[in-house]
């Protein structure tokens, strides 16, 4: 599979890998594992506004770490779930940027019944490496 991602196990939290040939896609598809445990069947969202986001790091881990914290913080505050993202990432001077834009949906109090909510992304296990063909990503959020 070229990209993607998958739940990983952790005894006391839950976790997602995410993997892509790119960065930028391996953001993408970690933002996407994330929402996916919050609420597996987000097929009958439709997205109802649009978030910018502009970000910057020291480095590739701190820039996810940074990213889902912001995506988090919005779900929370809005009550808005992601359902489409166009993030782009680059580094210059050993500052990582990314901007993003993100449509969103409310959520009905239908949903957010359904929704499990994740408290915090966590820097414990948090990796994002290039094993030579792909980038990968792996968070544990707190729940």
């Amino acid at each position: 599979m070229r990209k993607g991602f998958e739940e990983i196990a952790h005894t006391a939290d839950t976790g997602i890998r995410a993997w892509s040939p790119t960065l930028t896609d391996t953001l993408t598809e970690a933002a996407r594992g994330m929402f996916s445990l919050i609420l597996p069947d987000q097929a009958r969202l439709q997205a109802s506004g649009r978030e910018s986001l502009r970000l910057a790091a020291r480095s590739p881990e701190e820039l996810l770490h940074t990213l889902l914290s912001e995506l988090l913080f919005m779900h929370s505050v809005r009550r808005a779930l992601p359902v489409a993202y166009e993030i782009t990432v680059h580094e210059q001077a050993a500052i990582w940027r990314c901007e993003a834009e993100v449509d969103y949906a409310e959520m009905t109090a239908e949903v957010q019944a359904e929704a499990t909510e994740i408290k915090a992304v966590t820097w414990h296990g948090l990796s994002l490496h290039f094993d030579g063909s792909r980038w990968v990503a792996e968070v544990i959020f707190d729940t």
